[in-house]
Protein backbone atom coordinates (compact mmCIF):
# COMPACT_ATOMS: atom_id res chain seq x y z
CA UNK A 1 0.00 0.00 0.00
CA UNK A 2 1.24 3.29 -0.52
CA UNK A 3 1.63 5.89 2.20
CA UNK A 4 2.23 9.83 1.49
CA UNK A 5 3.30 10.94 5.34
CA UNK A 6 1.70 14.13 6.37
CA UNK A 7 3.22 16.40 9.29
CA UNK A 8 0.07 17.73 11.14
CA UNK A 9 1.51 20.26 13.57
CA UNK A 10 4.91 22.27 14.45
CA UNK A 11 7.16 21.96 16.76
CA UNK A 12 8.02 19.03 19.54
CA UNK A 13 4.32 17.99 19.67
CA UNK A 14 4.52 17.17 15.81
CA UNK A 15 5.19 13.70 16.04
CA UNK A 16 2.45 12.67 18.28
CA UNK A 17 0.75 14.34 15.37
CA UNK A 18 2.16 12.19 12.88
CA UNK A 19 0.20 11.03 10.02
CA UNK A 20 -0.05 9.13 6.56
CA UNK A 21 -2.81 9.15 3.78
CA UNK A 22 -3.19 5.81 1.85
CA UNK A 23 -3.68 5.24 -1.71
CA UNK A 24 -7.24 5.23 -2.20
CA UNK A 25 -7.33 3.25 -5.00
CA UNK A 26 -5.51 0.80 -4.29
CA UNK A 27 -7.63 0.38 -1.14
CA UNK A 28 -10.47 0.28 -3.03
CA UNK A 29 -9.35 -2.48 -4.91
CA UNK A 30 -7.89 -4.77 -2.26
CA UNK A 31 -11.18 -4.59 -0.71
CA UNK A 32 -12.36 -5.39 -4.17
CA UNK A 33 -9.80 -8.23 -4.22
CA UNK A 34 -11.15 -9.69 -1.28
CA UNK A 35 -15.51 -9.32 -1.95
CA UNK A 36 -15.47 -6.58 0.98
CA UNK A 37 -17.01 -3.27 1.33
CA UNK A 38 -15.84 -0.52 3.98
CA UNK A 39 -18.57 -2.13 6.63
CA UNK A 40 -16.66 -5.30 6.24
CA UNK A 41 -12.75 -3.83 6.73
CA UNK A 42 -14.76 -1.51 9.57
CA UNK A 43 -15.20 -4.64 11.83
CA UNK A 44 -12.24 -6.67 10.63
CA UNK A 45 -10.14 -3.83 11.53
CA UNK A 46 -11.82 -2.52 14.29
CA UNK A 47 -11.69 1.14 13.55
CA UNK A 48 -14.34 3.25 13.21
CA UNK A 49 -16.42 3.75 9.91
CA UNK A 50 -15.66 7.46 10.06
CA UNK A 51 -11.69 6.29 9.59
CA UNK A 52 -12.21 3.57 7.29
CA UNK A 53 -13.82 6.80 5.13
CA UNK A 54 -11.52 9.10 6.04
CA UNK A 55 -8.85 6.59 4.13
CA UNK A 56 -11.12 6.07 1.15
CA UNK A 57 -11.25 9.47 0.62
CA UNK A 58 -7.80 9.90 0.56
CA UNK A 59 -7.53 12.24 4.02
CA UNK A 60 -4.64 11.59 6.13
CA UNK A 61 -5.04 8.63 8.72
CA UNK A 62 -3.05 7.51 11.75
CA UNK A 63 -0.07 5.06 11.51
CA UNK A 64 -1.85 3.04 14.03
CA UNK A 65 -5.02 3.04 11.75
CA UNK A 66 -3.15 2.03 8.53
CA UNK A 67 -1.40 -0.82 10.55
CA UNK A 68 -4.75 -1.87 11.67
CA UNK A 69 -6.28 -1.78 8.13
CA UNK A 70 -3.37 -3.63 6.54
CA UNK A 71 -3.48 -6.35 9.39
CA UNK A 72 -7.36 -6.98 8.57
CA UNK A 73 -6.37 -6.60 4.87
CA UNK A 74 -3.64 -9.75 5.32
CA UNK A 75 -5.57 -11.64 6.87
CA UNK A 76 -8.14 -12.10 4.43
CA UNK A 77 -7.91 -14.31 1.46
CA UNK A 78 -7.99 -12.67 -1.96
CA UNK A 79 -11.09 -13.97 -3.93
CA UNK A 80 -9.58 -16.74 -6.76
CA UNK A 81 -10.11 -14.80 -10.22
CA UNK A 82 -11.23 -11.51 -8.85
CA UNK A 83 -7.80 -9.99 -9.81
CA UNK A 84 -8.11 -10.89 -13.91
CA UNK A 85 -11.52 -9.19 -13.77
CA UNK A 86 -9.69 -5.97 -12.48
CA UNK A 87 -7.81 -3.08 -14.46
CA UNK A 88 -4.64 -3.41 -13.18
CA UNK A 89 -3.54 -0.37 -10.74
CA UNK A 90 -1.82 2.56 -12.04
CA UNK A 91 1.79 2.67 -11.84
CA UNK A 92 3.80 5.94 -11.22
CA UNK A 93 4.50 7.30 -13.46
CA UNK A 94 8.61 6.84 -14.50
CA UNK A 95 11.28 9.09 -14.38
CA UNK A 96 13.35 9.82 -18.09
CA UNK A 97 16.72 7.95 -17.73
CA UNK A 98 19.33 10.86 -17.14
CA UNK A 99 22.62 8.62 -18.78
Amino acid sequence: MVVRLIDAGQGHQASNRLSARISRHRLDRELTLRGWTAQDLVRASGISAATITSARQGRPVRPSSIHRIVTALLRAPVLDGVAELLDEPESPPMLPDRN
